[in-house]
């Protein structure tokens, strides 16, 4: 789980700044909603599925993937990150 959200940090940072480009990954999408829950297994929100979601389910690839604006990205990434 911690190597996980690692990567997903390392992917970000890259991706800020310009050496990749976004990935299907929950942290840059706009149905993600960081710690929407106070379940400590389950923090995560994912509206295109409407389900609750923990740490480990992190996607990194999402087919339904859809890439949040700038600012609700940016947004998102604080709430995350602060977790």
């Amino acid at each position: 789980e911690d190597l996980l959200i690692t990567l997903v940090k390392m992917i970000t940072h890259l991706q800020d700044i310009d050496a990749i480009p976004i990935q299907r990954m929950c942290a840059s999408c706009r149905y993600f909603a960081p710690f929407a829950h106070s379940d400590a297994a389950k923090p995560h929100h994912c509206h295109f599925v409407d389900a609750a979601f923990g740490q480990r389910d992190i996607r990194i690839d999402c087919r339904e993937h859809e890439t949040a604006d700038p600012s609700f990205r940016a947004a998102t990434w604080n709430v995350f990150t602060q977790g």
